[in-house]
C-alpha cells in the first residue's frame, strides 16, 4: 500500500471518531510510526509501505480513534521548551501550567542558589523545566504515586538533572524540612469530584483520576496541602499554585486562612485566573 492511501484511510478513521483535526493527527501518527517528517508524506505520496509498517500504523490509529490521547500513544509531550516522557500514570502537562514557569523565571535571580519544592510532581515537567533554566537551583519533587515518580525519574535522567533533583514518595509536604524552600510550586488535583463525569473521554478514561480528583468542591486536596506547604517555605519564600478556572476567590480565602500573603493572580490565555502567587510572611 502506498503512503497517500494509508493517510487517507487513517484520516477517515479518525474523522468517524470525531477527532478534532483528523488529517493532521493521522499524519503525525504515521510520521511517528515510520520515523519520518511531514515533508516526506507530502513529497513521497507513492512510497510503498510494508505490511509490518502498516500494522504498526493501524495500531496507533485505532488507539487514537478510541480517544486515547496522542501524548500517551507516542509517550511524549512538549512543555515550555522541553520534551517529556509521559504515560497513563501521569497527567499530561497543559499549556496553562507554563504560566508558572514564565512567572518564576521572570521574578528570580537565575544565578542564585535556590531550593525548589514541587508538590505533586507527576512527570516532573514543572520542576525539571525550572531546574533546566536555573543552573544553581536544587529541587525536590514529591508525589504519592510510585508510578508517577518512575516517570519523573526517566525525565530527570534524560536531562541529566539527577545531581540536582531528588524524588520522594510522600503525602504533600509532610515530613519535609521546615523553613527550607525558597520556591514552592504545586499543580494539585482541582476537579470537583461531582464533576469528573463531565470531563472529556480523553481525560476521564485515560488520565489518572488521582491527579484530577480534587474532592469536595475541587479544593479539598488543595486545602489539605496548605499547612505543610507553608511549613516547608522559608520566610519570604514564594509559592505558586495552579487552580481551576472558577476557584480563585475560594482558593484565596483558603490561602489567607493558612497565613499565605497573596502577591499576584495570573490569568491564562483564556482570561481565567489560573495561578496564584503567594509569599510566606511570618509577620502576618
Amino acid at each position: 500500500m502506498i503512503l497517500s492511501k494509508i493517510l487517507d484511510e487513517g484520516s477517515q478513521l479518525l474523522k468517524k471518531s470525531n477527532i478534532g483535526d483528523p488529517n493532521r493527527e493521522a499524519k503525525l501518527l504515521i510520521c511517528h510510526a515510520l520515523k519520518i517528517n511531514e515533508h516526506e508524506i507530502i513529497s513521497k505520496p507513492n512510497k510503498i509501505i510494508s505490511e509490518k509498517e502498516i500494522q504498526i500504523i493501524n495500531k496507533l490509529l485505532v488507539k487514537r480513534a478510541k480517544k486515547e490521547p496522542y501524548a500517551y500513544i507516542i509517550n511524549k509531550k512538549y512543555f515550555f521548551d522541553m520534551q517529556f516522557y509521559v504515560n497513563k500514570n501521569v497527567l499530561i502537562p497543559r499549556p496553562e501550567t507554563e504560566n508558572i514557569i514564565e512567572n518564576v523565571l521572570k521574578n528570580i535571580d537565575k544565578n542564585k542558589a535556590l531550593n525548589i519544592l514541587d508538590l505533586g510532581t507527576g512527570s516532573g515537567a514543572i520542576l525539571l523545566t525550572l531546574l533546566n533554566h536555573l543552573p544553581y537551583a536544587y529541587g525536590i519533587g514529591v508525589d504519592i504515586s510510585f508510578e508517577a515518580l518512575r516517570v519523573a525519574k526517566i525525565n530527570t535522567d534524560k536531562y541529566n538533572l539527577s545531581n540536582r533533583c531528588s524524588l520522594i514518595n510522600g503525602n504533600w509536604g509532610k515530613s519535609l524540612k521546615s523553613n527550607y524552600f525558597d520556591i514552592l510550586i504545586c499543580n494539585p488535583p482541582y476537579i470537583d469530584e461531582n464533576s469528573l463525569h463531565n470531563l472529556d473521554n480523553e481525560v476521564k478514561k485515560y488520565e489518572p483520576i488521582i491527579a484530577l480528583n480534587g474532592g469536595k468542591d475541587g479544593l479539598e486536596k488543595f486545602s489539605n496541602l496548605l499547612p505543610s506547604a507553608y511549613n516547608c517555605l522559608k520566610n519570604n519564600g514564594n509559592a505558586y499554585f495552579e487552580i481551576g478556572f472558577d476557584q480563585s476567590n475560594k482558593a484565596q480565602s483558603l490561602l489567607k486562612k493558612n497565613k499565605f500573603e497573596i502577591k499576584n493572580i495570573i490569568k491564562d490565555i483564556s482570561g481565567f485566573e489560573r495561578i496564584i502567587k503567594t509569599v510566606k510572611n511570618n509577620n502576618i
